[in-house]
């Protein structure tokens, strides 16, 4: 968790054979912003994060979240991370797999 991305909007593609898959988004609020967004997988509204730091438990605890049979369909999977109100998305690691 020491490093992050950090921006209003937050979206990567991962070409994948076509199956079910587990989605592992790690976060961790940095003390220094307050980080509201949603979470998006191919498209679907899967998750909102109204307060990083209350999800957490507080400043600089883990707040992961793990998203189960997420469906790739078309080789594709998208997530994308969308700040809300004015505030941005941070993400410090994802992990994908079967």
């Amino acid at each position: 968790y020491l490093t992050a991305v950090e921006s209003e909007r937050i979206e990567y593609t991962f070409d994948l054979p076509n199956g079910l898959y587990f989605v592992h988004l790690k976060f961790m609020e940095d003390g220094n912003h307050s980080h509201a967004f949603e979470i998006m997988i191919n498209g679907e509204k899967l998750y909102k994060v109204s307060d990083l730091q209350e999800n957490a438990g507080g400043k600089r605890a883990a707040a992961d979240r793990r998203f189960e049979n997420v469906a790739v369909e078309n080789g594709k999977l998208n997530i994308l991370l969308k700040g809300l109100d004015g505030k941005k998305a941070i993400l410090q690691a994802i992990e994908i797999g079967r």
